[in-house]
């Protein structure tokens, strides 16, 4: 018998080929799939085996993968987070070194002037409330005033001339198309 025998991971599988002994006889084949018949294996139970324990390694493959990703998604945002507050840092920066060097901007500058025009305004208002208000006290206790003068009013419109109206002109006369004589090629 081929019957050379090697020792594996708890089965036993013949060295040679399993289709043919050592002569080429399939009876020796058919003896030695005896033979791991009786250990209680045969190559499809271990072929089984392998393959769910393959099975398993692509299934922790794939989870540590995805695994990985979130945590490359989560590192990523975390970073874009961090350089567009570092990127704001250097704006402002930017911005206050051009305010020292150069001074403001013409639309600070403007900002600034409409503020200070609102300011002017309010002031003037409330100026103006409490003198109406002083003047109304005081308007209790005296008698009224006169009537005021009427205002002035605007002169009317002066009449403007309207554009001369043109003259007639006599329409020209028709023109006449000659006629096709023909296709022109010889």
């Amino acid at each position: 018998m081929s019957g050379v025998v090697a020792e594996g991971v708890g089965f036993r599988r013949p060295v040679r080929s399993e289709n043919a002994g050592a002569s080429g006889d399939p009876r020796e084949a058919r003896a030695n799939v005896g033979i791991l018949t009786q250990i209680g294996r045969t190559n499809v139970g271990v072929l089984t085996e392998t393959m769910m324990r393959l099975r398993a390694e692509i299934g922790a493959w794939r989870r540590s993968r995805v695994a990985l990703q979130a945590d490359l998604v989560r590192r990523t945002d975390e970073r874009r987070t961090r350089v567009s507050a570092l990127c704001a840092v250097f704006a402002r920066d930017r911005a206050g070194a051009r305010r020292a060097w150069f001074g403001p901007t013409v639309s600070e500058r403007r900002a600034a002037e409409r503020q200070q025009q609102q300011q002017l305004a309010e002031e003037a208002r409330a100026k103006a409330q409490a003198e109406g208000a002083r003047a109304k006290a005081q308007g209790e206790r005296q008698p009224p005033a006169t009537a005021k003068a009427e205002p002035q009013r605007r002169e009317p419109a002066k009449p403007v001339p309207a554009p001369a109206a043109r003259l007639p002109v006599a329409p020209f006369p028709q023109a006449h198309k000659p006629l096709f004589k023909g296709s022109k090629k010889h």
